[in-house]
């Protein structure tokens, strides 16, 4: 069998540049092809034929600048490349001393824009020490090129540099992580057996992906309601949302009952802002501490106790604060989820919602009309070709499923008439984030796949 070509962008995030490379990222963004830290690759020993990074190496500290390009030499083929861009602090400091830029500009190529978390620098290069660093690695063939890349926002002068792996790696790590496959069609199996089973948790990278989509989009619905506040999010599930969040909200403490859940998400999206502990929603209270926001996400419909949950959520409010419910729609659900207690249609949920606090404001959550037309479409068609189906997932790399909007097309033909060869398509990777709206129409509420409630303690505006 053929080898594949396998190539990565490393910190693409959310504007990755080369076609053809797989974007490898820390963040749960839709662009992003493989969540990892970039320090600790998912990649086997010697299986990646090609790196490339832009404007990364520089957001991290000395050692772990080491540590990144380390990986890269280890998970680099023999006679694979690797090509990085860096500011460029040598011309940086040529230009502000013979007076082309200001101050300001000088101290954001220095030290980033700062517009976001993710936005500091925390390290500097030129050719000579990044130079010595490779080679000390054991690169080979280390060259500045000249500047390729179309895309500069800031006219920042950049620093380019090619090299490569000639020797085998000779460290022993290969015990290699599974790769977290952000848009991946579910192949690889659920996680349950030996190692517990998470039930129904999301795990991005095993999820149907509209139904990840929907909770994916209401962690960023929430992003404007706690900049910079404390937040606790009560079933927090595996942890990619408080991930999310984690960019935004100053402290970030997520609870959930499950073990196995919480394991995951203390190995898969642990950061300094974040805290995870297993715990049953009654016992909050043993944390002793208040909070700015409070959000839930599908979690209320899989308790008895709704009208003490929300007693809780309001007793640990902080003045002034903001909490954040959702749960699906029993008008539109199936009713047939073994693990939902009870669901409500909006009349009942905001009945419940309005028993405790008196400002807030209902939400529906849907996928638009168009979308659902053309899944009923292509699901029907599915239905004719799949035993084709089975002989696309079993033969055909994975890899191939993972691009954004990805549509799998695999060409049979057709018994009927003699017709030419169709195309057969994938219906989940024809949905993005924008096709996931929010409404506080009263006929579109209604009509809804989840409904969702934000509460604010002083006045909400209309």
């Amino acid at each position: 069998m053929e080898n594949k070509v396998l190539k990565i962008e490393l910190g693409g995030g959310e504007n990755p540049i080369k076609n053809g490379f797989l974007n490898v990222d820390a963040r749960p963004l839709p662009t992003v092809d493989i969540i990892a830290d970039i320090k600790d690759l998912p990649f086997e020993n010697e299986s990646v034929d090609e790196i490339f990074t832009t404007n990364v190496l520089e957001h991290f500290n000395y050692e772990d600048s080491k540590r990144v390009l380390t990986e890269s030499y280890r998970v680099l083929k023999i006679g694979g490349k690797i090509e990085i861009i860096v500011p460029d602090l040598e011309m940086i400091i040529e230009k502000y001393k013979n007076g082309e830029i200001d101050f300001e500009k000088f101290n954001m190529w220095i030290y980033g824009a700062q517009t976001y978390s993710y936005d500091y620098h925390r390290n500097c290069w030129d050719f000579k020490n990044l130079k010595k660093i490779l080679s000390d690695i054991g690169f080979t063939k280390i060259e500045k090129v000249n500047y390729s890349l179309e895309r500069n926002y800031s006219d920042c002068p950049m620093l380019q540099i090619v090299a490569y792996k000639e020797k085998k790696y000779d460290g022993i790590k290969n015990n290699i992580k599974k790769p977290l496959f952000n848009r991946q069609i579910s192949f690889y199996g659920k996680i349950s057996g030996k190692e517990g089973k998470l039930e129904e948790r999301i795990v991005p990278h095993i999820e149907e992906r509209i139904n990840y989509l929907f909770h994916l989009t209401r962690y960023y619905f929430s992003l404007p309601y706690l900049r910079n506040k404390d937040v606790v999010d009560i079933g927090c599930g595996t942890g990619y949302g408080d991930f999310i969040i984690s960019g935004e909200a100053k402290r970030v403490i997520g609870i959930d009952n499950s073990k196995e859940a919480i394991d995951f998400a203390k190995e898969h999206y642990k950061k300094e802002n974040v805290e995870f502990y297993q715990m049953d929603w009654k016992e909050i209270k043993n944390l002793k501490e208040k909070f700015d926001v409070v959000i839930s996400f599908e979690f209320i419909e899989h308790i008895k106790e709704q009208k003490e949950f929300l007693e809780l959520i309001k007793e640990i409010l902080k003045d002034d604060s903001i909490a954040i419910i959702s749960t699906p729609n029993k008008s539109t659900s199936s009713g047939n989820n073994i693990y939902h207690y009870k669901e409500l249609n909006p009349v009942e949920f905001e009945d419940l919602i309005s028993k405790y606090f008196k400002n807030y404001r209902i939400y529906g959550q849907f996928l638009r009309d168009k979308c659902k037309e053309e899944i009923k479409r292509i699901e029907e068609e599915i239905k004719r070709h799949s035993k084709y189906i089975e002989i696309i997932r079993k033969f055909l790399s994975p890899l191939r499923y993972i691009r954004r909007r990805f549509i799998l097309k695999e060409r049979v033909e057709s018994k009927k008439e003699g017709k030419k060869k169709e195309e057969l398509p994938i219906a989940q990777y024809l949905i993005s984030q924008e096709d996931i709206l929010f409404t506080t129409s009263p006929y579109d509420i209604w009509r809804s796949n989840y409904l969702i409630a934000v509460i604010k303690n002083g006045r909400l505006d209309k």
